[in-house]
């Protein structure tokens, strides 16, 4: 399966829960690596594709985290940790559910990979949790078409737009 195609130039077009929209661009900029634009006033970051892992440097421009695994099955975990506001931080990722369906504002995904992202922050050599957690489903040569959160705010895929 391919949860998160890079295709050079590919727009995807998102929905907040508020009802505001924002579009995200991949413009290639080396073999296996492309830029994320956003146009909703967030930084831009990088997108790579390792042999097992997609990294990004969202969290931390640089420094490349693994966010998705290329090949997922049902409670694969991994973990990211970067600085955020002069913090130490961990993401834990699990993967929740693998070809599922998944029916969003009347349309139907199929061979939808489902992944929980938990936040913590760590002090004194420990991780405290945030309980605050992130839901990210990922279809089939299509990628991101819902993400949720624990505060309640949603993104839901539009429509994506391929240049080539």
């Amino acid at each position: 399966m391919n949860y998160y195609p890079l295709k050079d130039l590919q727009e995807s077009h998102y929905k907040r829960s508020n009802g505001s929209m924002y579009s995200r661009k991949l413009l290639q900029t080396g073999m296996n690596e492309f830029r994320l634009i956003n146009d909703n006033g967030e930084p831009y970051y990088s997108i790579r594709k390792s042999n097992d892992y997609f990294l990004s440097d969202e969290l931390n421009a640089g420094h490349f985290q693994p966010f998705l695994k290329c090949e997922v099955v049902r409670g694969d975990y991994w973990k990211a940790f970067y600085s955020k506001n002069e913090l130490d931080c961990l993401s834990e990722f699990i993967v929740k559910d693998v070809a599922m369906q998944k029916i969003i504002d009347d349309q139907q995904y199929m061979n939808v990979v489902w992944i929980q992202e938990s936040k913590f922050i760590c002090l004194n050599g420990g991780a405290m949790p945030l309980n605050f957690y992130i839901h990210y489903f990922f279809a089939d040569d299509i990628g991101l078409i819902f993400q949720s959160s624990s505060s309640g705010e949603t993104h839901t895929l539009i429509r994506t737009l391929n240049k080539h």
